[in-house]
């Protein structure tokens, strides 16, 4: 009976680690959305958050990535439009400008999967897609679509402020709005690119993308 006939969304996407860091939004008319006319918002038969044609975001109190101060692997199941021309900010930390560390789908330069200071890496697939990022401790940043290694490079990455990760938008909550899904987020700070393939395996294994 939850949200019978009706559009229901997300007040907080909770932390499973133990560490309580969750993402949240208080304002309803930003939130994202898993309910539409009283069915769960699907993709590929499982549940997804949905962003699409709002301006929604959440946001977190302390940093999930914190790709300036330590080893990073992440894991993230996402479905949005390929060949976009305009930003679109799937996760972002903010530094003195506001915008360190973000992932993109789309940019003027393409599909790129993340981006510091000017540099891509990567270039994202439309639709359904497991995305694995990793940041060793040489400073060496990888990116892979779907299991398949896309690119790497060593980008100046500024000192995050402000201890928040935003979802679905520009670190300031303002703009860049991302137009997709978001399923699952798994983040270590970390270098866990020996377990890589394993999780990546298992996470396809439950939503079968490719």
């Amino acid at each position: 009976s939850f949200c019978s006939g009706t559009d229901g969304f997300v007040t907080t996407w909770y932390d499973q680690s133990g560490n309580g860091v969750d993402a949240t939004n208080a304002g309803a008319s930003a939130q994202p959305q898993i309910v539409s006319s009283g069915s769960t918002i699907l993709e590929n038969g499982k549940p997804a958050i949905s962003f699409v044609g709002i301006d929604a975001y959440l946001s977190t109190s302390g940093y999930i990535f914190e790709f300036s101060q330590n080893e990073v692997s992440a894991h993230i199941v996402k479905s949005a439009a390929g060949s976009i021309s305009t930003d679109q900010y799937m996760f972002s930390e903010q530094d003195a400008t506001p915008y360190s560390s973000q992932f993109i789908i789309g940019d003027t330069t393409g599909d790129a999967i993340i981006w510091f200071n000017a540099t891509t890496i990567g270039t994202m697939t439309a639709g359904q897609g497991l995305i694995g990022l990793e940041k060793n401790s040489s400073g060496l940043v990888s990116a892979y679509m779907n299991g398949s290694f896309s690119a790497s490079a060593s980008p100046l990455i500024n000192v995050e402020q402000g201890n928040t990760t935003a979802f679905g938008t520009r670190a300031d909550l303002s703009s860049s709005f991302y137009n997709g899904l978001l399923q699952e987020v798994i983040t270590y700070k970390t270098d866990n690119s020996a377990n890589r393939s394993g999780i990546e395996t298992n996470i396809n294994d439950f939503y079968t993308i490719y």
